[in-house]
């Protein structure tokens, strides 16, 4: 059984199922009879190695690795080991979970910053785009009062006010989002499981900054 890239590297637009491998002498070793998903065995940015998986019967080595997948503890599972094989010696037995956090320690760091810098820059502009709509309420205090009298109502100054932010912040967007896409693909050693440009994580965070500026806006819309 080879992995989905070995058998995407020997036999492109092929079928691997049936295709040999062969030997130095050019004798047929093994045949393939199956395709397995690839995995990443040492590092989460590494593109996945070329592997095969044989029975034990066929290839047998003294040292083996076991992944049993349920709830049992890992002394429960070392007490069953022992009980079909006394005198098998279990060198390391760890939760997939541990695995997974010794490889992913060195991706949290980053990450953990790139979120703390994001919610700081996130807060900044909600306080800013605060501080500029208070700013303009302020100044044209008068001519609101103006319009008022002349007849506009509540709902329609408040909403000319969150209509202005929402202005600037899809400025914003406009110029931010189109540099944000062009350098997105310099942040793929970050990410796994989704693309640098996915369009749903995307859209998320446009909908998200709206929502937000909607709310910064409120307050001095209130005012007005």
């Amino acid at each position: 059984v080879v992995s989905a890239t070995t058998a995407q590297t020997l036999w492109p637009d092929q079928d691997p199922i049936g295709q040999r491998l062969y030997g130095r002498l050019g004798k047929p070793l093994w045949e393939v009879v199956g395709v397995a998903e690839d995995t990443r065995v040492r590092d989460l940015d590494r593109a996945p190695d070329l592997y095969g998986y044989t029975a034990l019967a066929q290839d047998y080595r003294a040292e083996v690795v076991f992944v049993v997948q349920g709830q049992t503890p890992l002394p429960s599972l070392r007490k069953a080991l022992y009980a079909v094989g006394p005198s098998v010696a279990i060198s390391d037995s760890r939760s997939m979970e541990d695995v997974i956090n010794v490889v992913a320690s060195s991706y949290r760091s980053p990450a953990l910053l790139m979120n703390v810098l994001g919610a700081i820059s996130l807060l900044l502009a909600m306080v800013g785009l605060y501080g500029v709509m208070s700013y303009t309420v302020s100044r044209e205090r008068r001519d609101i009062g103006v319009r008022m009298a002349l007849g506009a109502s509540r709902q329609r100054v408040a909403w000319e006010v969150v209509r202005r932010a929402l202005g600037l912040v899809l400025l914003g967007l406009a110029i931010g989002g189109s540099a944000a896409w062009l350098i997105a693909p310099v942040l793929r050693s970050f990410l796994f499981g989704v693309e640098p440009r996915d369009l749903a994580a995307w859209t998320t965070a446009l909908l998200t900054l709206l929502l937000l500026a909607a709310a910064s806006s409120g307050l001095p819309a209130r005012r007005a």
